[in-house]
């Protein structure tokens, strides 16, 4: 599989999304990877671990992560999520 853009190809989205929920299940939810250690899983193949990486999240273009409340979260609602599954 080549890599593209994603946001531009829906059929090799769907590819990597079958291939990653086979491999490490489907979780609406952040959760503290294994390997490497410290790093906390916030999407599907995307691993953070500092909470300045974090708050730029919401500020990429057709990046959206929601609180649980349902509500569109905001650059500071991220990190507070990050350092609860550290």
């Amino acid at each position: 599989m080549l890599m593209d853009d994603l946001r531009h190809n829906q059929a090799v989205l769907r590819e990597l999304m079958a291939h990653h929920i086979h491999r490490e299940g489907n979780f609406p939810w952040f959760y503290r990877d294994n390997q490497p250690e410290g790093w906390v899983t916030i999407g599907v193949g995307c691993l953070v671990k500092k909470k300045d990486d974090a708050r730029k999240l919401p500020t990429i273009p057709g990046v959206t992560f929601y609180t649980v409340h349902n509500t569109i979260a905001s650059p500071d609602d991220i990190p507070v999520q990050l350092v609860q599954v550290h």
